[in-house]
């Protein structure tokens, strides 16, 4: 037994996590573009087209038709997402067993717990998005604030205490980290979706872990928007449609890449707090 515990991994490896997270995708890269299209590239495109068509006719921004239209957007941005999130959960972790995941497999997962992920996902990303509006309204304050001699170095310490401030919501999204993969693995339930349950399972497992997960998401996060801005750059004088594709593609390959990093943490933090595997998680749940 003592044997056993030794041979856990004692802290999270992140390079497993990236390097593992790259390599279910490409063995399941046909799926996993399928999976963009239909839940992330199809909805965008519907709801642009909706959207580029009532501006044709002239609708006006405070009509019954706009705000229905941002309405459904809304709704369906939240309900995209999360069915997103589970079929990736679905397929990661059915790659993780050693078998072939399925598109039908998969489409059948987000249909179980539609509502239940849209929930976390909407839950967690108001969290985040509220942190960050913290960032960017304290680095606004101080843009607007008089000085009358530029200093670096008080430059600095203002962005870091911004930064500083936007950490508890930063640090209470990584809790959820992988709320929507615990989500995934409970029994398949409609009448009981156990969103609580998955959350409180989430803020256990992530325990100990959630500085390396907070420091490992917002690297990837910074260098992800890095990359897009650079890439933005060339694409820009191919003209608006072009751009408009390519942010539309970008926002969901980083969804893709999210989803994936979150359910392969998942299975990376069940092996290092509890030595345990994706076949015993029913075990752990019940």
């Amino acid at each position: 037994m003592a044997s056993d515990v030794q041979a856990r991994p004692e802290t999270l490896r992140i390079g497993q996590i990236l390097s593992e997270s790259f390599s279910i995708i490409g063995r399941n890269l046909p799926l996993c573009g399928l999976l963009v299209l239909i839940f992330s590239v199809f909805p965008t495109a519907v709801f642009s087209l909706w959207s580029w068509g009532l501006a044709e006719h002239g609708v006006p921004a405070a009509s019954n038709q706009a705000r229905t239209l941002e309405v459904v957007r809304a709704v369906g941005r939240i309900g995209f997402a999360g069915m997103l999130q589970i079929a990736v959960a679905f397929m990661v972790m059915e790659d993780t067993k050693g078998r072939q995941p399925t598109l039908q497999d998969c489409m059948g997962a987000a249909g179980r717990r539609a509502l239940s992920a849209a929930l976390v996902w909407l839950l967690a990303n108001a969290v985040l998005s509220f942190s960050a509006a913290t960032y960017w309204h304290a680095i606004g304050v101080y843009v607007r604030f008089p000085k009358h001699t530029p200093l670096p170095l008080a430059d600095g310490i203002m962005i870091a205490g911004a930064a500083v401030i936007s950490i508890p919501g930063i640090m209470l999204w990584v809790r959820w980290f992988v709320a929507v993969p615990a989500l995934e693995r409970e029994k398949p339930s409609i009448l009981k979706p156990s969103i609580l349950k998955s959350l409180r399972r989430s803020r256990d497992l992530t325990k100990g872990s959630r500085w390396s997960l907070a420091v490992f998401w917002l690297t990837m996060f910074g260098m992800s928007s890095l990359m897009i801005e650079i890439s933005r750059y060339w694409v820009r004088p191919l003209g608006v449609a072009s751009l408009v594709s390519f942010d539309m593609l970008t926002r969901a390959t980083d969804s893709l890449l999210t989803a994936v990093v979150m359910a392969t943490s998942y299975s990376e933090i069940l092996r290092v707090k509890e030595g345990g595997t994706l076949e015993d998680v029913s075990q752990i749940f019940s």
